[in-house]
C-alpha cells in the first residue's frame, strides 16, 4: 500500500520539522489571489477567502459574497490531489456572518496482496466547515471569531486493524479562531489571527495525541498608490505555527516562522498583476509566487501559482472565482 509513504511526504512538505500535528490541510493557503500574493492576507481581508486568513475583515462586508476555488495540489508529489474552497460572507443587521468548507482528497489508493492483486481501493480525504461571526467596535476596528468542524480520513478501519491491531484510521475535532483587524487609515491597516485553536485528536485508539496546527498570523497592508483607478497594494505577514514553541532557542523559532510579502497593481476592478515572496526556512519552502485578476461588475476571477516555492519540480496553480451581490 502507498499511504504511509505520501502521508509523511505531504505532511513534510507542508510543515517540515514545525512540529508534529494533524489535520496538515489547514495550513493550504486557499485564493488564487491570496496565493499569488504568497498568502500575506491577514491585514487585507476584504473577500470571502478572508473567512481562512482573518475572519474579522468580512465584518466591513456591505455585499453578500460566494468564493469558490479548485486546484490540483501539488501535482509532482501524486497526481491524484485536489484542493477545494467554499465561501459565503452574509451581512445581517448586527455583524456579518459567514461559512466557509474546505475539502482535499490524495486521489484513489490501492490495497495488494502479497501476489500484488489489488484487493481493495479507498479514497483519504480532508474536511473542515466553519462558521464565522464578525462585527465592528468601531468604523476603524472588527473583531471575529469562528467555530470549526474537522473531519481527517486517512484509511479504513479494518485495514489500520490489519496493520496496526488497532481501530482507527480517522480522526475528528473541533477548533476556534480569534481575530481582529484595525485601519489606521484609508492606506494603511494591521491584522491578527490566531487560528484552529483546539485540543488533540487521535488517528488510532489508544494513539498518541495529535495537535492541530494551531496558528498565530501577524500582518499588515498598505496602499502606498490608491487613485480612483490606479492601486499598488503592499501585504507583509508573519506566520507561527505555535505548537510547542521552544523559547530557550529563539533562533530556531524565528527560522520556523514562516514570512510572506505581496504586491497587487490594480487598474480599477478590471485587471489586477500580483507577485509576492515566501520564505519557510526550516520547511525549505522558499521562493515567488506571481497571478493576475480580472473583474466584470461583481464577479472576479483570479490565478496564483506558488509553483516555485517547492524544492522539487511542480506545478501548482489555484483557480477562484468570487461574486459579490
Amino acid at each position: 500500500m502507498r499511504r504511509a509513504g505520501l502521508l509523511l511526504l505531504v505532511g513534510g512538505v507542508l510543515l517540515a520539522d514545525s512540529f508534529e500535528a494533524g489535520a496538515v490541510f489547514l495550513c493550504i493557503f486557499p485564493g488564487a489571489r491570496q496565493t499569488a500574493m504568497a498568502g500575506a492576507f491577514v491585514a487585507m481581508a476584504d473577500d470571502a477567502y478572508s473567512l481562512y486568513y482573518n475572519p474579522a475583515g468580512v465584518a466591513f462586508a456591505t455585499k453578500k459574497r460566494i468564493a469558490l476555488q479548485h486546484s490540483n495540489w501539488l501535482p509532482g508529489l501524486y497526481p491524484g490531489m485536489y484542493y477545494e474552497y467554499a465561501g459565503a460572507v452574509i451581512p445581517a443587521v448586527s455583524g456579518v456572518w459567514g461559512v466557509n468548507a474546505i475539502y482535499l482528497t490524495t486521489g484513489e489508493f490501492e490495497v495488494t496482496g502479497e501476489d500484488e492483486e489489488v484487493t481493495a481501493k479507498f479514497v483519504p480525504f480532508d474536511f473542515s466547515i466553519k462558521v464565522t461571526y464578525a462585527r465592528k467596535l468601531t468604523e476603524r476596528t472588527a473583531v471575529g471569531v469562528s467555530c470549526q468542524y474537522i473531519y481527517s480520513y486517512l484509511a479504513p478501519e479494518w485495514l489500520v486493524l490489519e496493520l496496526l491491531g488497532v481501530r482507527g484510521g480517522k480522526g475528528m475535532d473541533v477548533a476556534i479562531d480569534f481575530s481582529m483587524i484595525h485601519r489606521i487609515n484609508p492606506r494603511l491597516s494591521v491584522g491578527m489571527a490566531l487560528q484552529n485553536v483546539g485540543p488533540t485528536m487521535r488517528y488510532v485508539a489508544g494513539g498518541v495525541p495529535v495537535h492541530l496546527p494551531t496558528t498565530l498570523r501577524l500582518g499588515m497592508a498598505w496602499y502606498p498608490l490608491k487613485k480612483e483607478y490606479l492601486h499598488l497594494l503592499l501585504t507583509m505577514d508573519l506566520i507561527k505555527i505555535v505548537v510547542n514553541p521552544d523559547f530557550t532557542n529563539l533562533k530556531y523559532e524565528w527560522e520556523d516562522t514562516w514570512k510572506a510579502v505581496g504586491l497587487e497593481f490594480s487598474y480599477g476592478e478590471f485587471l489586477s498583476l500580483r507577485g509576492g515572496f515566501f520564505m519557510d526556512q526550516t520547511g525549505e519552502r522558499v521562493g515567488p509566487t506571481y497571478g493576475f485578476g480580472i473583474g466584470y461588475k461583481n464577479f472576479r476571477f483570479d490565478i496564483g501559482v506558488d509553483s516555485q516555492i517547492y524544492d522539487f519540480t511542480t506545478s501548482n496553480y489555484r483557480f477562484s472565482a468570487e461574486y459579490s451581490f
